[in-house]
């Protein structure tokens, strides 16, 4: 089958939403011919093209152009927001990020050109193939009317809940007339399944849990550090931000008071000026962007993830139950994994308890090391990528005939 496949970021194996479409391009690359045409968000970005070349008769990237610090971001974010034209139109901000002149000009003549049997997209690309009368199968990483519902009701301030309020009401409306469109749609777990469901009854919908590769991400002999704790996490996505944040404002100070010598690692591209500044605290590091996450989850003694908000599946927390590591989590964070409490995974979900359980984990190495290997044969069992991108064949087979 020939596929063209669009993805609001360049797939690679290291960064957040980009390692589902890489590993399901590995697999389905071997059963069919895929074209892909996406997004590049930095020039660090370059070396990956030529990992994904490997799995695409041809790629074609078009860089996002974005402003070159945080402050400049800010401001353009803002001014964006805020311009008459945002504020009137009928689309949510996510979208016009996301919307280029010259991709929308790339996906007709390549439509026009080449002959395809069946599109696939993530959610974000979904608007340059709403006129197309091609099989379309729509893969929703996050069912964004949710996310954008639950920062509305965590909106600390009247201004922020009016904009979010706006927001979620034009998110939902674009999701809504988006998933109407498309033959299929799958999404990453029974709870998103539901909100997805609700918004559009008929819609031919498939659960398809995300994996990880076991054999990238496995135990190392590499030395672990006593009392270091990892969150990993591309900080352009809100709720991340939102978990460090709460993490530090609410919890830090309780863990640290057991153990002064504690340290936190923050990893991840794209850090506010707002996190950046919490390594004025020399017990906290936090490195923006890496190369590879693998070495900062073998220092990990504890791997925590305090999401307050956020929907779909966190790749980070199978990542790290796959290096054999305990993972502090809240039940946001977790949800969509087939964990259970107290033997695969820690969930806490106040800062009292959230504290209490790191602690614990912290002071006793024979826990940690149950939890960490039960997380590690969960993931073996039940989280690979073949399993996932042969559902997806599946998918794509039915759409086609």
């Amino acid at each position: 089958m020939r596929i063209l496949m669009l993805w609001s970021d360049l797939p690679n194996p290291y960064t957040g939403a980009c390692i589902p479409a890489f590993n399901l391009m590995k697999y389905l690359s071997q059963i069919h011919e895929i074209t892909l045409l996406t997004f590049q968000a930095t020039t660090k970005e370059n070396r990956y093209k030529e990992d994904v070349s490997k799995f695409c008769a041809s790629i074609e990237v078009l860089p996002l152009e974005e402003p070159k610090s945080m402050l400049k971001l800010f401001l353009f974010v803002a001014m964006n927001t805020l311009s008459p034209q945002n504020l009137l139109s009928k689309n949510p901000v996510l979208l016009e990020y996301y919307y280029s002149p010259q991709m929308q000009k790339k996906v007709r003549n390549l439509l026009a050109t080449r002959k395809f049997d069946l599109i696939y997209t993530d959610m974000r690309m979904a608007h340059y193939v709403q006129e197309v009368t091609l099989p379309k199968v729509v893969h929703e990483l996050d069912c964004m009317t949710e996310m954008y519902r639950q920062w509305y009701d965590n909106a600390q301030n009247l201004a922020m809940k009016l904009f979010q309020g706006i927001q979620y009401l034009k998110i939902r409306n674009y999701e809504i007339k988006m998933l109407q469109i498309f033959d299929a749609c799958i999404c990453l777990s029974e709870y998103d399944g539901r909100q997805l469901k609700s918004l559009c009854p008929d819609i031919h919908l498939v659960v398809v849990p995300l994996g990880v590769d076991a054999e990238f991400f496995k135990p190392t002999s590499d030395q672990e550090e006593p009392l270091a704790l990892l969150f990993v996490g591309d900080m352009r996505h809100p709720p991340n931000q939102e978990a460090v944040l709460y993490f530090h404002s609410q919890i830090y100070a309780k863990v640290r008071k057991d153990h002064p010598g504690i340290r936190l690692y923050i990893v991840g591209r794209n850090p506010s000026n707002e996190i950046q500044k919490l390594a004025l605290d020399k017990s906290i590091i936090v490195t923006g962007y890496v190369d590879d996450v693998r070495p900062y989850l073998a220092r990990a003694s504890v791997v925590i993830a305090p999401f307050l908000s956020g929907t779909g599946m966190k790749i980070k927390i199978l990542e790290a139950l796959a290096m054999d590591k305990p993972v502090v989590s809240t039940s946001v964070g977790a949800r969509g994994i087939d964990v259970t409490p107290n033997e695969n995974i820690i969930l806490a979900d106040n800062p009292e308890e959230f504290a209490a359980r790191v602690v614990e984990l912290l002071r006793n190495e024979t826990l940690r090391r149950r939890i960490a290997c039960n997380g590690r044969k969960l993931v073996e069992t039940s989280y690979s990528w073949k399993s996932a991108a042969d559902k997806l064949n599946e998918i794509f087979e039915v759409c086609n005939t």
